[in-house]
């Protein structure tokens, strides 16, 4: 007789080597990946975006931080990351690694606004930052385009556009190389 069998779906934990070369830590890479997951899956991803628009848009050449962060927020607390990314290092220290992308910029960080008896941070993956960071490696973020001023060659113009579906001429000259691969391994 079968027995009755929970059912789950498998975790699954991405190491991308342009998050590890911006963060200079493995796990640091491992958990900007899931965070990027989450803001891509929140409600208010719309919105998000937008807002991330207007930040870049905001003064023109420099990144407008004195914008309300209002949309794209992550409720996550080190315990769930931990599990998340299947760790075996402590929540401390996952806590740890948090604080780390909170100073480097990758993240903002809150406590909740709507209940302070609620004590799980809220973090925002900062894609401007983010962006910023993987284009001065020589990467680009995976998923997003970014429009940068073709008359300076710089990036003073960063307009921000979500575009899930497009791949960049970079990531299919990178699948191709992996399909070569492939086929000398079957």
């Amino acid at each position: 007789m079968l027995e009755e069998k929970e059912a789950r779906r498998v975790k699954r934990a991405v190491i991308k080597e342009e998050y590890i070369a911006i963060t200079g830590d493995l796990t640091e890479a491992i958990i900007l990946n899931q965070m990027i997951y989450w803001s891509e899956r929140v409600s208010d991803f719309d919105k998000f975006i937008e807002e991330e628009k207007q930040r870049c848009e905001a003064t023109g050449e420099a990144v407008d931080m004195n914008l309300p962060l209002l949309n794209g927020w992550i409720h996550k607390s080190a315990a769930e990351m931990k599990d998340e990314i299947m760790s075996m290092e402590s929540v401390k220290t996952i806590g740890r690694k948090l604080n780390n992308l909170v100073k480097k910029g990758f993240l903002e960080r809150r406590n909740n606004p709507q209940s302070l008896y609620d004590h799980k941070y809220q973090y925002r993956v900062n894609l401007i930052k983010i962006i910023d960071a993987l284009y001065s490696k020589g990467y680009s973020l995976e998923g997003y385009r970014v429009d940068f001023s073709e008359q300076t060659g710089d990036k003073n113009d960063n307009s921000l556009s979500e575009n899930m579906s497009e791949n960049t001429e970079g990531q299919n000259v990178q699948s191709k190389g992996q399909n070569v691969q492939s086929k000398g391994q079957n």
